[in-house]
């Protein structure tokens, strides 16, 4: 109910609506001064001024209803003023009191209502109806018969006016429900816009967003990332990290929704953001992450490389693949341009996605996956999401970086006072790195499902998945039960290390060393065979598969260089320049040196730890005069067996 008809003639004498006047929206009440601040009304009238009336438009009439108990019909006026105005009014005098009455609590009022409606030019004021039943008023307002045009969805006529229009049919009651409160509307609208001249009037697209992402999420491909951990093998050290790209993706299609709506609530009409700019980020948000392979980016990073020498394949491209394999597998009716445009988003951080044409809005490509300089609803999603499963506390607030943004140039841009909210995304972003993610113990345990997987790859062809995106959603965390539960004997050596992990019998962590600041630009991945070739004479004689080296790197997302020299600021809202914040006007508190690199080893076996310790030793003498790591290796864990 409370429909309002879409034939009101507007304030312009036309019935044809300006889009650059907006917000021109017919009020019934505004020709009225009535206050909805309940402080100015009297308590004992607040029950009756607050009284909902619905309005229902049928095609014979306009049919208004209004709950009013306790008022007897003698109590209610319906009056018709001049100008098609409807008033419709009554009043409840208090009901004297008996001294001998004892009330232990009293809500029932007596008062005053009043409620007035301009009605359309269509009513017929003459022959105006009114009943009242079990405290329901009914008023009736019977309609001119008009001839009804024939409407299309999409009309453009020579004149550049854009007509759109729908209907929705009344559904049908069923005799045995209650309602207590009806609000949905039913009814038909239709609104009509003059282009302005430079619009491209054969070159337009309509999309309806109701739907078109659960096409996606309701498919085998999309719901496959419920099996593939975030946080790879991190949920064996902190129980808690148990959650899934499931999760991430809806997250971070939530959160680009808000920002792009964000964006177009204060600069839509300037920038021109539509709702098909609106569907394609969200959908971009939704599906940035549906190429990821088993444990995340352990698969891409470290299994592939060792498997698959020289392969440049990575899950942002993939992602673009099953994209493509779900709209034709399912068959999904979706703009083949909104789809193009989701792919270069997706792309958009990896460096191997083309550039978008000049005048695409290039600042819609930075919201989900910013190539540009990194902040983007990826990482506000991930980084509060992963601190929370793994019980770390934060003090990064995204919130005011998306409240606060501003597109100037082509690019999203932030106020200058919010310099340190954007350096604190970064740095805490590199926190749950060095904290989580690259923790000793989850990288002992991946480096030991890499092991598993790359010895399991012969027999399973694992890697031949990523060839084919019809095979590849098949793949996913469960790859390390199929290795577990498999009798075959060409598994026996991967099993033996999934079977290692479940019992915690898991690679020792030896040593490790922050590389030198001087030493990082050229540093070279430091490899098994640099180790066993650092051993002395005499004891155990070291191979380097009993040796397993992890080279950690830590940064703020742009390697040796300052993250935030890529981002640009505003001075106010009034301002029409950006500009970049050198670090030193800012704080001389913040970081010189913007990545870390670790060297970490492991060793295979729990009686070797003593040998690749010296080892390891012996190799940062012979690398850099000293020894770097900050202590020797425990006593303890040298004579663990």
């Amino acid at each position: 109910m409370a429909m309002l008809p879409s034939f009101f003639n507007n304030r312009r004498g036309s019935d044809i609506l300006d889009p650059f006047s907006a917000f021109d929206i017919w009020d019934p009440l505004k020709d009225f001064p009535f206050t909805s601040s309940n402080s100015l009304i009297p308590r004992e009238n607040s029950a009756f001024l607050s009284t909902r009336i619905d309005w229902k438009e049928t095609p014979e009439a306009h049919v208004f209803k209004a709950d009013l108990p306790g008022l007897k019909k003698e109590e209610v006026r319906v009056e018709i003023e001049e100008d098609r105005v409807l008033q419709i009014s009554g009043e409840r005098s208090v009901e004297k009191e008996d001294k001998n009455d004892t009330w232990h609590h009293v809500a029932r009022s007596g008062g005053r209502f009043l409620r007035r409606f301009r009605l359309p030019a269509n009513a017929k004021m003459d022959q105006v109806k009114a009943s009242m039943e079990n405290g329901v008023l009914t008023v009736t307002v019977p309609k001119e018969e008009v001839n009804k045009p024939e409407v299309k969805a999409i009309e453009i006529s020579d004149d550049r006016v854009l007509q759109i229009s729908g209907e929705r049919t009344v559904v049908k009651e069923d005799r045995n429900d209650t309602w207590h409160r009806v609000e949905r509307s039913s009814g038909k609208f239709s609104r009509r816009f003059g282009l302005p001249g430079n619009a491209k009037m054969d070159q337009i697209k309509a999309c309806m967003e109701n739907g078109l992402s659960l096409k996606f999420i309701d498919t085998e491909q999309f719901q496959r990332l419920r099996d593939l951990k975030q946080l790879g093998a991190a949920h064996m050290v902190y129980p808690g990290a148990v959650h899934t790209r499931f999760e991430h993706s809806l997250g971070v299609y939530w959160l680009a929704g808000e920002a792009v709506q964000l964006i177009k609530k204060h600069q839509g009409l300037e920038l021109g953001v539509d709702n098909f700019d609106i569907q394609t980020v969200k959908l971009a948000g939704l599906l940035h992450d549906v190429g990821h392979g088993p444990f995340s980016h352990l698969f891409q990073s470290e299994f592939l490389p060792l498997v698959m020498n020289g392969t440049e394949w990575s899950h942002e491209q993939m992602s673009t693949k099953m994209v493509d394999h779900i709209v034709d597998k399912h068959h999904i009716d979706v703009d083949s341009e909104m789809m193009r445009k989701v792919k270069e988003m997706i792309l958009a951080s990896s460096g191997s996605g083309q550039k978008n044409d000049a005048g695409e809005k290039r600042f819609l490509y930075d919201i989900v996956a910013n190539g540009r300089n990194g902040v983007d609803v990826d990482k506000f999603d991930y980084i509060v999401r992963d601190s929370r499963a793994c019980g770390l506390g934060f003090s990064f607030e995204f919130q005011r970086l998306m409240e606060t943004m501003q597109v100037m140039g082509d690019e999203i841009c932030y106020p200058a006072k919010e310099y340190l909210t954007v350096q604190k995304l970064f740095a805490t972003r590199a926190d749950l790195y060095r904290t989580v993610y690259v923790h000793p113990k989850v990288k002992a345990i991946e480096l030991m499902i890499v092991d598993a997987l790359v010895e399991a790859n012969d027999y399973l062809q694992i890697s031949s998945f990523i060839e084919d995106p019809s095979e590849y959603w098949k793949l996913d965390d469960s790859i390390i039960k199929t290795i577990e539960t498999a009798p075959n004997q060409q598994l026996r050596e991967a099993r033996n290390l999934i079977r290692r992990i479940r019992t915690r019998n898991l690679y020792q962590f030896c040593n490790e060393y922050a590389v030198p600041r001087d030493k990082i630009e050229n540093f070279k991945d430091v490899t098994a065979r640099d180790i066993v070739c650092s051993q002395k004479n005499g004891g155990v004689l070291l191979k380097e598969e009993d040796v397993a080296v992890s080279n950690v790197r830590i940064d703020l997302t742009r390697g040796m260089h300052n993250p935030l020299e890529r981002i640009k600021f505003f001075k106010d809202y009034e301002s029409e320049e950006n500009f970049v914040i050198p670090d030193d006007r800012i704080s001389h508190l913040l970081p010189t040196c913007f990545q870390d690199k670790i060297v970490r080893v492991y060793a295979k076996k729990p009686e070797l730890v003593g040998a690749i310790s010296e080892a390891f030793e012996n190799f940062q003498f012979k690398t850099y005069g000293i020894k770097v790591q900050v202590h020797a290796t425990p006593e303890k864990k040298k004579r663990r067996m």
